[in-house]
């Protein structure tokens, strides 16, 4: 199957998904019916059934996007305490962002990117350092 063009990704936050949620990330691709969302959790708490909440909304759009992730981003890769049904796929930023970025800092050619890149793995580390 060929790969699609990355005009046809959307990306979008703080998107709205009703009844009262608010999803952090939510990844689209039409072409290829697929869907992810990204909860996002550094200092927050999780709210009441959350994870489940997002995981309903999602099945609400099995129709259009049959192929679904949950994800549950964390710096240490805790599981999400609301999760009954075991959804959520779980990463964190000190093991599976830390390795993203630093590979994608190995293929960028731009100095000034790979540089916000370091910065940016500086910050990934503090927040591991954190949460200790």
């Amino acid at each position: 199957s060929q790969w699609p063009e990355p005009s046809e990704w959307q990306v979008t936050t703080e998107e709205p998904a009703p009844p009262d949620n608010r999803l952090d990330i939510v990844l689209r691709c039409r072409a290829q019916r697929f869907i992810t969302v990204f909860e996002n959790k550094v200092d927050a708490r999780e709210q009441d059934n959350q994870m489940d909440r997002y995981a309903a909304w999602l099945d609400k759009q099995k129709k259009t996007f049959p192929d679904q992730n949950l994800i549950f981003l964390t710096p240490d890769r805790r599981a999400p305490a609301t999760d009954t049904h075991g959804r959520a796929v779980r990463l964190s930023y000190r093991k599976h962002i830390t390795e993203w970025l630093q590979c994608a800092r190995k293929k960028i050619l731009p100095k000034r990117l790979d540089w916000a890149l370091e910065q940016y793995l500086d910050v990934v580390e503090s927040l591991y350092k954190r949460h200790l």
